[in-house]
C-alpha cells in the first residue's frame, strides 16, 4: 500500500513538473519573439 501511494505521488509530481516545463517554455518563446 505504501509503495502504491508513493507511485501515485510520483505521478502527480511528474504532471506538475511537465506543466511547469510547459509554462517555462512558453515564457522563453515569448521573450525570444519579442
Amino acid at each position: 500500500l505504501e509503495i502504491h501511494g508513493f507511485i501515485k505521488e510520483l505521478k502527480i509530481v511528474q504532471k506538475k513538473l511537465r506543466f511547469l516545463k510547459y509554462l517555462y517554455a512558453t515564457e522563453i518563446n515569448g521573450y525570444v519573439n519579442h
